[in-house]
């Protein structure tokens, strides 16, 4: 989703307060579903929760890469939605899991772990995305860099390259469905006692 600001506004030629409208289904949906996604790994764990989450988000990820210049804002919306949605569905059940396996004692250590590892991802994850989209986009056009944020890119260049970078992430979100699989419930925390 970091992408799309650069389409929104390159692309569609959407306006800021446009591109925040467009954006909104993202964390509407996570307002909802998230509460949802918490109650049910309260009930089944958060394997199986997770792992819907995350296939979820890369099957939106893989809509993502039809967008081009004459997407629809209804086309747009619902994609967003689902990609909130499977956010939320991955996001709540893996945080409860995280904090449910340690300590009571260790919670102070462990939520701040979970920030730090929250943040480095977003971080790695934007800066491989940019790189990619960067590389894709001077494949698109013979080695014509993407130009800074200021300046308007070529719709059909960028559009592909949005889509092979695009794909990439689906692949790599699709990979953690495995990972998500294979994780244990939440175990039962222990007295905060050091062992």
């Amino acid at each position: 989703p970091f992408l799309l600001p650069f389409y929104l506004t390159g692309v569609l030629g959407f306006e800021a307060y446009r591109m925040g409208l467009a954006l909104l289904p993202i964390p509407l949906a996570i307002a909802v579903v998230g509460p949802l996604a918490g109650r049910l790994s309260d009930r089944i764990g958060a394997g199986l929760p997770c792992a819907a989450g995350l296939s979820l988000s890369a099957l939106a990820v893989a809509a993502l890469t039809t967008l081009d210049a004459a997407t629809t804002d209804f086309d747009l919306v619902w994609k967003l939605a689902l990609f909130g949605a499977g956010m939320a569905l991955f996001q709540s059940p893996n945080n409860s899991s995280v904090m449910g396996s340690v300590d009571r004692g260790l919670l102070g250590l462990a939520s701040g772990f979970l920030s730090t590892m929250r943040s480095l991802g977003i971080a790695v994850g934007v800066v491989a995305g940019a790189t990619l989209l960067s590389a894709f986009y001077a494949l698109e056009t013979g080695g014509v860099p993407l130009p800074p944020g200021n300046v308007t890119p070529e719709a059909l260049p960028f559009v592909e390259a949005q889509r092979a970078t695009l794909w990439i992430i689906a692949a790599v979100t699709a990979a953690g469905v495995a990972t998500s699989l294979v994780r244990r419930g939440k175990a039962p925390r222990g007295d905060g006692r050091p062992k």
